[in-house]
């Protein structure tokens, strides 16, 4: 069933949509709330990485039910989140939570008073709160331009939501591949069918990723003080700021998936008895990441050996096992769907393989392709590079520290100190070993970053480094703790380059002043603890005013995203500073099949209201001209578009040439396609009659210079 697009909306059924979705996710929160509520001494921190599982896992099993079923539209969905809410609520309304959730052990750190350090944390928290603002507002302005968002995470949603249905017959770039971050993507662009909101996928799930180092640093028994530089140095790595956040990427889900199941494996290790709430949300996590990443898999098997390992360590009843085995089993099914979609549509469970590479060809490829084999001295030192331009020095110093507590532990701390030590040293090498078996050395020797793919391994070091200062000034006095934490912070602070962005944003710019300025004031009333009732009573009334107000705000966003979404495509992909008009020409076409040759960034070609189709060429190597027009006319596609791309020539220079399908198109003459645009970098031609398209004997470099 295909859903009117946004084109067709009233300003009155957009407001409604964008109301609805919102009471969608409240209820759906609230369910999630009252289901993790009741489990066994939640702290804080553990409540919310718990509610993050269980959102996603509902988020997740809804529309994968709606898709498979052919009904992945918003008022399904909706109704199906809907149910899933009501149900969580009234399976706990009865039930009064046996331990209450507590807070934060240790000492409470409070932001008043006249201590310079708690000023110092208090600045950098707003500094890192309007530096990520920042970066929520300008990821709005502009269309998603991600190369792999726009190569093949959009694309993949759009079919589907075209559709309706998860068992499209088109095949977008990788649609093998698992995609349980496309289905929560698709939440985000369900309710406008536009990708107005898909900026701000990767947000939430920063905030998730933090609650789950915060809790995961706090079941380890660090400081607030260092627990607080973790949560702040997350979205100042350089790996997030410039490759993760604003886009449609799945490595931060991934991430985020891990260490929450890592922590309530954790807290169930470290606890008497047996907790099967911890267990079930570990398990929802593994079935979540089995299905979302080919590394996911990998990060999988490894909660799964963790659990073993904590079993066999702790001990544990035949009963409280069987148990454990169901809840693992069912957590599974949220990731098996794409098992057996790729085994009912290929004939192989299997998405590593390329479906259309020659049998076996797709298997020897990827096991050669292992990080961790063939490896050399040369892709060792570029994944070094990788991560110091990625994470800075923290990682590896987090696993030189990790492999010598493991080594020789020369801690002189407590016996539960030193065994949660070398538990977090432990994980943080197994989980490098897990990104090492990740198969992408192609991207390492080929340039490309891939620190992102072991986003796990990072944090883990990061969390394991940390803990060991902990441990090393466990003697300090509280204020020499936060001193040095504030003095640590500048070293993560200034390369992701923050103060740069806040310099060139907020104070060399009248609005930034007066931006700066607010937030000033807002500092200086935070220092006042009796007016905190009045901040309290003045951000609610500010979150009310902007709610009601953001129907507006959206609705002109979005009709400025598509007057300018030609030119701002244009201009993001231009070949050595030459743009092309193609976009802009494409956005009046309306209901066209395009085959598009010699670019990888298919997702502008649908429109900037998803008014066109996509045509995917899954056999591009085959070299037969009259197999490629059939294939053309059986799939009834009324316009090709060529792009020039970069090739070797003659003699080893790099030359901007025509993909091969465009000599073909000259070929066939007049009579099966004709010129409707062309610029120095692009073509576009209508298909005529493929059925009667001669071979034109002509010279192609003559004709086409």
């Amino acid at each position: 069933m295909i859903e009117q697009s946004t084109i067709s909306m009233t300003f009155g059924e957009f407001t409604l949509r964008w109301f609805l979705w919102i009471a969608m996710n409240g209820g759906l929160f609230f369910g999630a709330y009252k289901l993790c509520s009741h489990w066994a001494r939640l702290q804080s921190a553990e409540l919310a990485t718990a509610m993050g599982i269980v959102v996603v896992a509902g988020l997740v099993g809804v529309e994968t039910v709606c898709g498979a079923m052919g009904r992945l539209d918003f008022w399904t969905v909706g109704s199906g989140l809907a149910l899933l809410a009501v149900l969580m609520v009234w399976g706990n309304r009865r039930r009064e939570s046996n331990n209450r959730i507590i807070g934060a052990s240790g000492s409470r750190w409070t932001w008043q008073g006249a201590s310079l350090p708690n000023r110092v944390w208090l600045f950098l928290v707003i500094a890192t709160g309007v530096h990520l603002a920042s970066r929520v507002v300008l990821s709005l302005i502009p269309p998603p331009s991600n190369w792999d968002s726009i190569w093949y995470h959009l694309p993949s949603v759009v079919e589907w939501l075209k559709s309706g249905s998860l068992w499209v017959s088109s095949e977008p770039p990788y649609w093998y591949h698992p995609r349980n971050a496309e289905l929560l993507l698709a939440w985000w662009l369900l309710p406008f069918r536009s990708d107005l909101l898909a900026s701000l996928y990767s947000f939430p799930i920063l905030l998730w990723l933090a609650y789950s180092v915060w809790a995961l640093s706090e079941r380890l028994g660090l400081s607030k003080e260092w627990r607080w530089f973790l949560v702040l140095a997350l979205p100042n790595l350089g790996v997030m700021a410039s490759v993760v956040l604003g886009t449609q990427k799945n490595d931060l889900l991934v991430a985020a998936l891990f260490i929450s199941a890592l922590t309530h494996l954790m807290a169930r290790n470290q606890q008497a008895g047996n907790d099967d709430g911890r267990v079930f949300l570990s398990a929802l996590a593994l079935g979540l990441l089995i299905g979302t990443k080919l590394n996911g898999l990998i990060y999988g098997l490894f909660i799964l050996l963790i659990w073993l390992c904590a079993m066999a360590f702790k001990g544990g009843s035949l009963a409280t096992i069987r148990r454990a085995i169901t809840y693992y089993a069912g957590g599974a099914l949220l990731g098996v769907f794409w098992f057996a979609r790729n085994w009912f549509l290929t004939g192989t469970p299997l998405w590593v393989v390329d479906p259309h590479a020659p049998s076996g060809q797709g298997q020897e490829a990827m096991a050669s392709s292992l990080i961790a084999g063939p490896f050399s001295l040369e892709t060792l030192r570029l994944l070094f590079m990788d991560t110091i331009q990625g994470a800075g020095w923290w990682p590896i110093l987090g696993l030189v520290g990790s492999i010598v507590v493991v080594c020789w532990s020369p801690l002189k701390i407590s016996t539960n100190d030193r065994i949660r030590a070398r538990g977090v040293a432990g994980l943080t090498i197994a989980s490098l070993l897990a990104f090492l078996a990740t198969p992408r050395t192609g991207l390492v020797t080929s340039g490309h970053s891939i620190i992102r793919l072991g986003l796990p391994f990072v944090i883990l070091a990061l969390v394991s480094f940390f803990a060991l200062i902990h441990w090393l000034t466990l003697d300090w006095p509280a204020s020499r703790r936060r001193w040095g934490a504030a003095v640590l912070s500048v070293f993560v602070l200034v390369p992701s380059g923050m103060p740069d962005e806040l310099l060139r944003r907020l104070v060399l710019s009248p609005r930034g002043l007066a931006t700066l300025a607010l937030f000033g004031l807002m500092l200086g009333i935070a220092w006042r603890a009796q007016w905190r009732a009045l901040i309290a009573r003045w951000a609610f009334g500010s979150v009310l005013a902007l709610l009601a107000l953001s129907p507006i705000f959206l609705w002109k966003l979005q009709n400025y995203q598509w007057s300018h979404w030609g030119g701002a495509y244009g201009d993001l992909w231009n070949i050595d500073g030459v743009r092309s008009g193609i976009f802009q020409w494409l956005e009046s076409t309306e209901n066209t099949k395009i085959a598009v040759y010699g670019s990888q960034i298919f997702y502008p070609f649908y429109g900037s209201r998803w008014q066109n189709q996509l045509y995917f060429d899954v056999e591009s190597s085959v070299n037969v001209r009259e197999r490629w027009l059939d294939r053309l006319s059986q799939d009834r596609v009324n316009l090709v578009v060529f792009y020039k791309v970069k090739k070797k020539g003659p003699t080893d220079t790099v030359e901007l040439q025509w993909p091969r399908e465009r000599e073909w198109v000259v070929q066939g003459g007049s009579s099966a396609f004709a010129p409707v645009y062309r610029d120095r970098i692009a073509e576009a031609w209508s298909v005529k009659n493929l059925r009667r398209a001669p071979v034109n004997e002509c010279d192609f470099r003559a004709m086409y210079p």
